[in-house]
């Protein structure tokens, strides 16, 4: 049974399932149909909404006459794809215009606000975004190499994949491609963000874990390798040693075949996974340190916790903060020290700040002419000439 056709009556203005004036396929359908409505579609030219083909998407928002302005439309919904959605993927991010798209706009950058992740306007030179492995110019590249990885200077965020495997630190004599560095590697060392997949097959020896990586932040698996996001094999590390990373946002993780690595387990990842169905494949564990929490560690000693028994100073964790005694003072916000700040007098007793700025009782007086005094600037004090004092 044909259920498409070109040879239409006139009163067709696209295809058709049969000559007869009745045999009409909708407007919005693109590749026949089985009936006249656009919902009888095989295919839609433009969206797909539930099942109906349409031109667009339900608009987010809807203009009320009686208010005179734009509000939110209940029925609206993003454009992911060619299907109209009630939500985008939780690795997506939400553009100006209602569709959920994979990377910013120039002169934007990736927020969360209220846990959805939107495009927002830089206030002066965005974070430094780079392109991965498969996208721009990086799109036909397969790997990582000696040629390419200088590219990824002072990158905060990387749209695209990272892949890491046997000729990216060997070099190929095919390609006549050099071998690499091991140092360059700590090119990624700023590196927060990964929007696609993070593979890597070989390592230096003289690296006993992926401390290149020691910042990365998210993973979020946009693009994956199969239906994994994160992949570690066949190296000789002894940890892995991502201390900072907190998310990986969509696809499964493969730890294995790392005959020395221990401080891994499958219940630490799965508590990074924000996606249902995603799955974890990592073996072996060691005893993480006395400071860390029973979330465990990404590798020995109190800087590889995943969360700190107590407070947490300078990315590594510690039994308390000084608070009333030793150098220099400090304040605890959210169990981690802060310094204070180097003008507030260190008091005995009692706290000498609070979130950096100085208590009252700590403010140091900066005489000048011996009649004014200055006050530090982010404490928002006013200096009060008549009694020679900076007041909170």
């Amino acid at each position: 049974m044909h259920v498409t056709k070109l040879n239409c009556a006139q009163q067709c203005s696209k295809r058709c399932k049969g000559p007869s004036p009745s045999d009409c396929c909708n407007e919005h359908c693109a590749a026949g149909c089985t009936g006249p409505r656009a919902e009888d579609c095989l295919a839609c030219r433009d969206f797909q909404d539930n099942g109906v083909c349409k031109d667009s998407c339900p608009g987010l928002h809807r203009y009320d006459p009686n208010l005179h302005q734009l509000v939110p439309n209940p029925h609206g919904k993003y454009s992911f794809g060619a299907t109209c959605v009630k939500s985008c993927p939780r690795s997506y991010i939400i553009s100006d215009y209602g569709a959920c798209v994979r990377t910013c706009n120039d002169n934007t950058y990736e927020v969360e606000v209220g846990g959805i992740r939107k495009c927002a306007k830089c206030d002066g030179l965005c974070p430094k975004v780079c392109n991965g492995l498969g996208i721009g110019e990086l799109a036909n590249v397969l790997s990582i190499n000696a040629t390419n990885i200088g590219s990824f200077e002072n990158c905060t965020k990387i749209n695209g994949n990272i892949a890491i495997i046997h000729t990216s630190i060997n070099g190929d004599q095919f390609t006549k491609t050099p071998k690499m560095d091991p140092a360059q590697l700590n090119v990624f060392k700023t590196v927060k963000e990964i929007t696609g997949y993070l593979w890597i097959q070989t390592w230096p020896n003289t690296m006993s874990s992926l401390s290149p990586f020691e910042n990365l932040e998210v993973v979020r698996g946009r693009t994956k390798r199969g239906s994994r996001s994160l992949v570690v094999a066949g190296l000789h590390i002894t940890h892995l040693g991502l201390r900072s990373l907190r998310e990986i946002s969509d696809g499964d993780v493969f730890v294995s075949k790392n005959s020395e690595l221990c401080y891994t387990d499958a219940k630490h990842w799965q508590k990074l996974f924000k996606s249902p169905h995603q799955t974890v494949s990592a073996l072996r564990n060691d005893t993480c340190d006395k400071k860390c929490t029973a979330d465990g560690c990404w590798g020995p000693g109190p800087s590889m916790c995943i969360s700190c028994r107590d407070y947490k100073r300078d990315g590594s964790c510690v039994d308390s903060c000084n608070i009333l005694e030793g150098e220099p003072r400090e304040t605890a916000v959210n169990k981690t020290c802060i310094k204070c700040h180097p003008e507030c007098q260190p008091m005995n007793g009692t706290a000498t700040c609070s979130a950096p700025v100085c208590l009252p009782s700590a403010a140091k007086l900066i005489l000048q002419n011996k009649t004014l005094c200055s006050c530090v600037k982010q404490f928002s004090e006013r200096c009060l000439e008549e009694i020679n004092i900076c007041t909170a």
